[in-house]
């Protein structure tokens, strides 16, 4: 009788601008080993889309690459078991008879089929309806129809079952494991907005409805299933999970803070989840999520949605209005009455209102206006579109909110957006946690993982009559920007 080999676990966070990953000994709950690979985005604009593409084989060697490095750290004897999180309605299509890419992989970012959107309106309340989630042109549908229609010779090789639609974690699974199975858990799935909210899988209404071939489809397991074994460097690892980067996020807080219900993420976008258990819950303009689904289970969570922190960042950089000395602060309050006025997202406007057709504004500038007042009123801004969120929530509102995320270490962000949201926010000393939500799903069993929380950031009582009327512009300027462009 053969010897039990002790388990290990891996977890690898394939994101917009890296691939992360983590060993973790799931008897003590340490992480052993962490491990980092850059990917590289292609980006343009075209009429009122945005073009974001990443190179598949870059993806895949950059996991390769930070499996070598984890490995390094890991017993001969271990048996291990990998999850794979990753960024959401990102997708490409890939040839089912050996897995390799037939097209980029589409960020989520991309608008490419904002005006498909426009043409598919009608069916927007049954996807609603159905899904959970929303019709925009964030979420895979309509930059897959998109390709299709781009391509006839992709669309015909589709009819003969000659293509299949890979979410990241699907593709990996089909290039790298001996299986070669083509499989997503539903929380990859939801964001083809062809899935069933209730049931988590394929809703054959809509997929008629989209004039799409079933074959086009992978399969869908649950989020911990067996997606296949990786042989490398003489380890066999078992990939026992797949999961989108936030719903991994949620997890680690959930094993590592049981009761805390709400995860404020912000890196190249910026992301509000709010438990909601083992029933949906639907709130206005909010998505209604599968958290994961485990035994036939499924979890869920409320969500809402800010298209772009970083690239906002970025470009402000790029004007020479952020400047790497600047340390992000709240103005004082008898500065706020000559404040501009920032309204609205580079990408467009998610939650709650889900309008990508409208730009940016910026308001009240005048020949006094200073670099450092542009740049706080985009700090603003962004608070000003948390705000949006929190609103649908009314009673379920939370009042302490934790932090991960790369930004989550500017505790001068984190003071704007406390005071903005009148909210406490607790920033996670370890801002990766998808990582480690990834290595948790592909485990069986309960895991003490400690989660250590920063120095809580609180609102201030001297913001908050500043701060009133600030906001109550905001909203004026954000409802003649839906009324101009409804």
């Amino acid at each position: 009788m053969q010897p039990t080999l002790k388990t290990y676990l891996l977890g690898v966070d394939q994101g917009s601008s890296a691939t992360k990953g983590i060993l973790l000994d799931p008897e003590t709950g340490r992480i052993l080993a962490k491990a980092r690979a850059r990917i590289a985005t292609r980006r343009w604009q075209k009429g009122s889309s945005l073009f974001v593409e990443h190179n598949p084989e870059e993806i895949l060697q950059s996991v390769q690459t930070v499996l070598k490095k984890l490995l390094r750290h890991a017993p001969r004897s271990a048996a291990l078991r990998l999850g794979i999180a990753s960024q959401r309605s990102s997708f490409l299509l890939i040839d089912p008879a050996d897995g390799r890419a037939l097209t980029p992989v589409i960020s989520w970012q991309d608008t490419r089929g904002l005006g498909l959107v426009e043409k598919l309106k009608p069916h927007a309340p049954r996807v609603h309806r159905t899904t959970g989630l929303y019709l925009t042109p964030y979420y895979t549908l309509s930059k897959l129809l998109w390709l299709l229609e781009k391509s006839p010779s992709l669309k015909a090789r589709a009819a003969r079952g000659k293509v299949k639609l890979a979410f990241i974690p699907t593709y990996l699974a089909a290039r790298l494991t001996k299986e070669g199975q083509f499989a997503a858990d539903p929380t990859l799935a939801q964001r083809s907005l062809l899935i069933n909210l209730r049931t988590a899988q394929w809703d054959s209404g809509l997929i008629d409805a989209f004039g799409l071939p079933k074959t086009l489809l992978p399969k869908i397991l649950d989020t911990s299933a067996n997606y296949g074994t990786i042989s490398l460097n003489g380890y066999a690892i078992k990939i026992s999970a797949m999961i989108g980067d936030q719903q991994a996020a949620y997890l680690a807080l959930q094993a590592g803070r049981p009761g805390k219900r709400a995860l404020m993420n912000l890196g190249t976008g910026g992301f509000l989840l709010l438990g909601a258990g083992a029933e949906p819950r639907r709130y206005p303009g909010l998505l209604t999520g599968i958290a994961w689904r485990r035994k036939g289970r499924s979890e869920y969570l409320a969500e809402g949605t800010v298209t772009s922190i970083s690239g906002v960042l970025k470009w402000l950089e790029g004007l020479g209005i952020l400047k790497t000395s600047d340390r992000f602060e709240m103005p004082r309050p008898q500065d706020f009455k000559r404040l501009p006025h920032v309204t609205g997202s580079f990408g467009g406007l998610a939650s709650p209102f889900w309008r990508g057709d409208l730009k940016v504004r910026l308001d009240g500038l005048d020949h006094t206006t200073t670099r450092e007042q542009i740049l706080g009123a985009f700090l603003l801004g962004l608070g000003h579109l948390f705000w949006e969120i929190l609103k649908p929530l009314k009673s379920a509102r939370p009042k302490k909110i934790i932090v991960s995320g790369g930004l989550s270490k500017s505790r001068g962000l984190l003071e704007i957006l406390a005071n903005y949201l009148d909210a406490v926010l607790e920033p996670v000393e370890d801002a990766d946690l998808s990582a480690l939500g990834a290595a948790l799903a592909a485990h069986s069993g309960p895991i003490k993982i400690p989660i250590t929380l920063g120095m809580a950031v609180k609102p201030s009582a001297k913001y908050r009559k500043p701060l009133k009327a600030y906001r109550a512009k905001a909203e004026q300027t954000l409802r003649e920007m839906l009324k101009a462009r409804s």
